[in-house]
Formats: C-alpha cells, structure tokens, sequence
C-alpha cells in the first residue's frame, strides 16, 4: 500500500466504521454531522490523495443521514468548525489530522517521521 494518504485514509476509514453505531443509536445530533463532515473536508484537503477518500466518506454520510445534513443546524456547525479549522497553521492541522508534514514538497508515511 502507498504510504501516502495512509493516514487520512485511517482518519476517514475509522469515522467510517463509526457511521452505523450513530445509525444503530438512532439519528444523530445534527451539528455532530456537521463538524464530522467539515473535519472530513479539511483533513482530506491538507493532501491530494486524501480528497478521493474525502469525498467518499462525505457521499456516504449524506446517504447515511440525510435528513440531518440538510438541516440548518448542520449548516452552522459544519460553517463554524471549518472557519475554525481554516485558522490553524499547517503543523497543526497535519497533527490534528495525523499526516506528517511534507518534507521537500513530499509527504511521508508513519514509518517516516
């Protein structure tokens, strides 16, 4: 497997296990969707490989919970945690979404650091 991506794949792969545990509790809070969904838009962005997955992950969530992702209060939580996400510098945004940083305009797997 390419190294690269392989942790937004985690990132993304691990909510995505999540999904049927929100869909067996019932529906969940909207604006929980929401900051899920922009977590997923952000972390996906920070590389190329990641956006694939990202989107995936984002369709999926749509069919999954439709009706909460079409609400206002899923507007609001998904507009307030990307202005939020959109502040941070780079090293942190690639700790918060577990990629190592790029070094030389590359980016490295875990086995890297």
């Amino acid at each position: 497997m390419n190294k690269k991506g392989l942790r937004v794949r985690t990132l993304i792969g691990c909510v995505t296990l999540a999904i049927p545990c929100f869909a067996g509790a019932g529906v969940p809070d909207s604006s929980l969707v929401g900051d899920v969904a922009a977590l997923a838009h952000f972390c996906g962005g920070l590389e190329p490989d990641g956006r694939e997955g990202a989107e995936k992950f984002l369709r999926e969530l749509t069919q999954e919970f439709g009706a909460a992702t079409s609400s206002a209060e899923y507007r609001d939580a998904y507009e307030k945690m990307s202005a939020a996400l959109n502040k941070l510098n780079r090293p942190t945004a690639y700790e918060l979404c577990s990629i190592t940083p790029p070094r030389n305009g590359k980016l490295h797997g875990p086995t890297d650091r």
